[in-house]
């Protein structure tokens, strides 16, 4: 088994593309759907009944978090403004630091050597500050710099995944779009960067648009773009796929609903009075949370975008 998962990965990630290294990684995202399942209901058991009181209600229908309106660069936890994005030497990005323009080497102790970076498209609490710094507050030297860009993308919007984290909140996932522009963050990763946040897309497939256009004032780059999307679709209810209304986007027509809003709908579909109690009902016990989550991907949109690629879909 591991040889064929081996080869598989060989073939679908070329050394100039982000590799995972963990075993384990692997084997989990090219589970079927079915297979994932056992794997989720597996994951919840082990995480047991927990008390409903230690419940962050607030993080659950805060989510996606509070994004920048513009580009930065996250920088040994400091924010600084990006005003030129150099593609060439992340070293001469132009920063706004301490209200004065400077190269980046200058701002910051980087490297100019520098570790490859890979374009990750970021649309729900990855793109915002918040939960760059919990999912990056491990990381050291270098891989505590990541410039974020503010843009946009053609052709997909930022849709509701039917599945629950295990903090009660229903994330974000993308959806296929014509004619929409969704204003989106694009993440230059290092590879230990990208490994940090794959460890946490458990829900999560990882692939590439090719080809893609990202526009932003910082800068417009046509190249593939590697984004983490749902295994279980977009969640639809009554034949329409609502999109966050904490993102905004161009040329939209589907409604748009809150955090809150999207709980309460799915407490009313899995038989409970609202978006709170499914909060505190899925923090008190993931395992139900899971064990729930077909009910509300049976009516999901599938993700089927002609220029997305599968890293790790079987033959």
């Amino acid at each position: 088994m591991r040889q064929r998962l081996e080869r598989q990965y060989s073939y679908a990630v070329t050394a100039m593309r982000p590799r995972i290294s963990d075993p384990g990684l692997v084997e989990r995202l090219i589970l079927s759907d079915e297979d994932f399942h056992e794997f989720a209901l597996s994951r919840a058991r082990s995480i047991g009944v927990r008390d409903p009181r230690r419940a962050w209600l607030k993080r659950a229908f805060d989510y996606p978090y509070e994004r920048l309106p513009f580009s930065f660069m996250l920088a040994n936890d400091r924010i600084l403004p990006i005003i030129e994005y150099d593609q060439q030497a992340l070293a001469q990005t132009l920063v706004l630091d301490e209200a004065r323009p400077m190269a980046l080497e200058k701002a910051v102790a980087l490297d100019p050597s520098q570790k490859p970076r890979f374009p990750l498209l970021a649309y729900g609490a990855n793109a915002s500050v918040e939960g760059l710094r919990r999912k990056f507050r491990e990381l050291e030297g270098q891989d505590r710099i990541l410039p974020v860009l503010d843009g946009e993308i053609s052709g997909l919007d930022v849709s509701y995944s039917p599945h629950f984290s295990s903090y009660g909140a229903m994330p974000a996932t993308l959806s296929e779009a014509p004619g929409v522009k969704p204003r989106v963050s694009l993440l230059l990763v290092t590879q230990g960067q990208f490994d940090a946040l794959a460890a946490t897309e458990v829900n999560y497939r990882f692939g590439w648009f090719r080809q893609t256009q990202f526009r932003s004032p910082s800068a417009n780059l046509e190249c593939d773009l590697y984004a983490f999307v749902s295994r279980h679709g977009a969640f639809s209810i009554e034949g329409k796929t609502p999109s966050l209304r904490a993102v905004s986007a161009i040329g939209r027509q589907q409604p748009t609903l809150t955090e809150r809003e999207v709980l309460n709908l799915a407490a009313a579909a899995l038989g409970l009075p609202d978006g709170e109690k499914l909060v505190f009902r899925a923090i008190e016990d993931y395992l139900w949370a899971v064990e729930n989550k077909p009910a509300l991907s049976a009516t999901a949109q599938a993700f089927d975008h002609p220029d997305w690629v599968n890293a790790f879909e079987l033959s």
